[in-house]
């Protein structure tokens, strides 16, 4: 045996072998890239040479490209031919934040004029609508157990007249506008509830919501209870 030193012929490495005293040709792999080299006894030089098909003249097989490349070797990055044409558009990164950035400011513009509206119809439509006309309502009155008869309902802290129709239903006027609805009956506590009353047609159906408001009053004493209106 004899040891016989090298560059290989793939990477340029400097490197050595131990090759047999014959005219025998012998394969081994690089060290460094792991391709597969064949060792040609020529007298007493050794020629070494890849012992897979040859890289391009001019360039350098990849690792994974070359003769004998095994184990985890990563792949080599993606490139693009030069004869590719090039895109000539705006950058797309750009404009993919250019969409999300223009979508949160139209997210906001909707919040703020939905604020605004709100607003609106928070502040002015109940002073469009005070003292306006004189509407009818109706109040409906139960408890866990069902209708409550005795009832007395305060508007703005000011005892209405209230007509009994059935069981729990009472009607009476009130002016149009921001009220605030208090009910009292023994032995419960009181309900109270915010409403605005609209102008509307006089001869317009119990609408909950709109003229028809609902108070579930709680047995034993207590603070008010605020009610909650569909």
């Amino acid at each position: 045996m004899r040891r016989h030193a090298f560059e290989c012929p793939v990477c340029q490495s400097e490197q050595s072998i131990l090759l047999p005293d014959s005219d025998a040709s012998a394969t081994s792999s690089c060290r460094e890239c792991r391709g597969e080299l064949e060792f040609l006894p020529d007298g007493d030089a050794v020629n070494v040479v890849p012992a897979g098909p040859p890289a391009p003249a001019g360039t350098r097989r990849p690792p994974t490209q070359r003769p004998g490349a095994a184990g985890d070797v990563p792949a080599a990055p993606a490139t693009v031919p030069d004869d590719y044409p090039r895109y000539r558009g705006s950058p797309l990164h750009e404009q993919s934040k250019a969409g999300g950035t223009l979508a949160i400011a139209l997210l906001i513009l909707a919040a703020s004029l939905t604020g605004l509206t709100n607003a609106w119809v928070v502040h002015f439509i109940p002073e469009a609508n005070d003292g306006l006309q004189q509407v009818g309502i109706t109040i409906e009155v139960d408890n866990t157990t069902g209708p409550l008869a005795n009832v007395a309902l305060l508007v703005d802290g000011v005892a209405a007249n209230l007509t009994a129709s059935e069981p729990g239903t009472y009607t009476t006027t009130v002016s149009s506008g921001m009220r605030t609805l208090e009910v009292t009956a023994p032995g419960h506590r009181n309900g109270t509830l915010l409403v605005l009353v609209y102008v509307q047609d006089p001869d317009m159906a119990p609408t909950e919501g709109t003229n028809l408001f609902k108070f579930i009053l709680l047995e034993g004493e207590g603070a008010p209870v605020k009610q909650e209106q569909a």
